[in-house]
């Protein structure tokens, strides 16, 4: 697998005759949807990633070629050299490309594993989160292009100014998942089959700083100890950790690294071998024509008389044909039919019916009056509780909200929207108490559902278990809220357990939950409207993400604000039908703003 460079003194002009830059004033992304004949090998500074509609596409990535299939994607590093070719049967090919000033990988010192077929297994159950999330992102900016009336999918395009915050909560998730999953130090950089380091974030990040200083000074004759002093690894150490977790030794590791410098030197500039071989720190051209023929199977001298006229600096990218835009109006259509169908889960779903058309347009911005219930909730709140501090908390504090309403219940118990207060000097980032935000700043499931109750803060609302409505605006132009959750199983029963490990809550919740259906709520809207959703992402809850990382007792506050973004809502506008299906998952909570403008 290609081990790439992360660091700020690659000689970018060395790169330059290869790169493809991305084009100014792009502060987040550029989107290509095109039918591919060939893209040149080449490079850029950027990160990218493919994506393959249908058919399929043949990559060359340094040494490697491989194909990707329908419905497979691939990530490409900054500085690696790639090219792109179509196979015997027709494609149609994504290309997102993010912008480095949005996100830097070299800034970052992040490596990205490109090869599909390890994905999956890396990902497990946030593999299909991830391939949603890029989903959203081909539906925002295919639906930009619709809108702006592009000629053909083949121009690049880009989201519109009043969605540039949605696609930055879905360009920072998407990278979120793949810094967890796919990263090269984290995924120690292959598939060794006696890698005994895998699990171990220490060791992987030890091996992260060595790779940094093999990088930044492959040139120059590089000792072990010299590695020891700049990482404060012990020498022999750094042997045993190199050779366990890539399968090289110490100066095999630094050969490959030359070894995949001299491509650039090869494609990119017409020096003589000589010359590269001085360049690139070997003692002799036998030795480095040896380790070359050894990587590449074949000399120097035949790789570039090779692939040097496949480069970027002698062909031009070609396409088979361009894309109309009926191709795109119906991609939109399939990504909107693969959403729905990842919805349903197994099972009848429960039938929940709200017709909106039949709710009294009340003046004072409020729904009809409650029917009845005016009491307090009795539940016996204890003191801390690791279920507050969980992504369940939400559906379940509005299932407690829902009996009284929002102003009654926060002032009978108002520690729920305040900080969490000092659990008597415990300095976990989660310490089970009943706040919005914990004491380190950490957004928990119940502050964004306090926010998307702020449209309800009204004494008089409906009740109807699973969802809350309101009306609000000026008569020109009326605003319908509604705010559904999915809470199925009693909150005082799950209170009234002790679980002293989060995943022991996990676990409870989803043994008496795998077998229940989602509930759907069937909605009737008076007439035309503009919709926008919102949903909490569970698997971003900064509880859960607190818990992949091996539930640290402390998090900068670098970390606290990464994880407070990732978890912030998803926005998503749209047309919506007269009668709209909206289904949710166990612990799911949506809100939703209908626009009716007045006529």
């Amino acid at each position: 697998m290609m081990i790439l460079s992360q660091t700020e003194n690659i000689n970018i002009s060395l790169a330059q005759p290869l790169m493809q830059e991305f084009p100014e004033g792009i502060r987040l992304s550029r989107f290509s949807f095109f039918s591919l004949r060939e893209y040149p090998i080449h490079t850029h500074l950027h990160m990218e990633i493919i994506y393959v509609l249908e058919g399929s596409l043949s990559i060359k990535v340094g040494v490697s070629n491989y194909t990707l299939s329908a419905g497979e994607f691939t990530i490409m590093n900054p500085f690696e050299l790639h090219g792109l070719y179509c196979t015997d049967e027709p494609n149609r090919v994504c290309l997102l490309e993010i912008s480095p000033q949005f996100y830097d990988p070299c800034q970052e010192g992040t490596i990205f594993v490109s090869e599909y077929k390890l994905y999956q297994d890396a990902a497990k159950d946030d593999f299909s989160k991830i391939e949603e999330v890029l989903r959203k992102i081909f539906h925002l900016h295919l639906s930009t292009m619709l809108a702006e009336d592009s000629p053909d999918g083949y121009l690049p395009v880009y989201a519109s100014a009043r969605n540039e915050e949605y696609e930055k909560i879905l360009l920072r998730t998407l990278i979120n998942y793949f810094e967890l999953h796919f990263t090269a130090e984290y995924f120690l950089l292959s598939d060794h089959k006696e890698n005994t380091l895998r699990d171990s974030f220490v060791q992987a990040d030890r091996l992260k700083n060595i790779l940094s200083y093999f990088y930044e000074n492959f040139p120059q004759k590089i000792q072990l100890q010299d590695v020891a002093d700049r990482t404060y690894v012990n020498r022999y150490h750094i042997s045993h950790l190199v050779k366990s977790g890539i399968g090289f030794t110490f100066s095999e590791l630094l050969q490959h690294i030359r070894i995949e410098k001299a491509e650039i030197y090869l494609l990119g500039t017409d020096l003589p071998i000589s010359q590269i071989v001085f360049e690139l720190g070997f003692s002799s051209y036998r030795y480095f024509n040896q380790h070359f023929k050894s990587l590449f199977h074949m000399t120097p001298n035949a790789y570039r008389q090779k692939y040097q006229k496949e480069t970027i600096l002698h062909k031009e990218i070609s396409v088979l044909s361009p894309i109309p835009q009926s191709a795109a109006e119906s991609l939109l259509m399939r990504l909107d039919s693969i959403k729905t169908t990842a919805s349903m889960g197994a099972g009848k779903p429960e039938i929940r019916f709200i017709d909106l058309k039949n709710v009294p347009d009340r003046q004072d911005g409020h729904g009809p009056l409650p029917s009845g219930a005016d009491a307090y909730s009795d539940l016996n709140w204890p003191e801390s509780h690791i279920l507050y501090d969980s992504p369940y908390m939400a559906s379940l504090l509005l299932s407690q909200i829902a009996l009284v309403g929002p102003g009654p219940f926060l002032k009978k118990y108002p520690c729920f929207a305040c900080r969490d207060e000092d659990c008597s000097g415990n300095s976990l980032p989660f310490n089970g108490r009943p706040g919005a935000v914990t004491q380190q700043g950490l957004c928990k499931a119940s502050f964004h559902t306090l926010e998307f109750l702020k449209h309800f803060e009204g004494d008089e609302f409906p009740i109807d278990a699973g969802s809350f409505l309101a009306w609000s605006g000026p008569d020109s132009e009326r605003i319908l809220h509604l705010l559904l959750y999915y809470a199925p199983l009693d909150i005082g029963q799950l209170l009234s357990r002790s679980f002293h490990m989060p995943q022991a809550l996990a676990s409870y919740v989803e043994e008496r939950t795998q077998s229940m259906a989602n509930r759907t709520f069937v909605v009737e809207l008076p007439q035309d409207s503009l919709a926008m959703e919102q949903k909490l992402k569970r698997s971003m809850d900064p509880f859960v993400q607190w818990q992949r990382l091996g539930c640290p007792p402390s998090l900068d506050q670098e970390t606290v604000q990464l994880l407070n973004s990732a978890f912030q809502p998803d926005a998503y506008f749209f047309k919506p039908q007269e009668r709209l299906e909206i289904t949710l998952a166990p612990f799911e909570v949506k809100y939703f703003q209908f626009t009716f403008p007045h006529k």
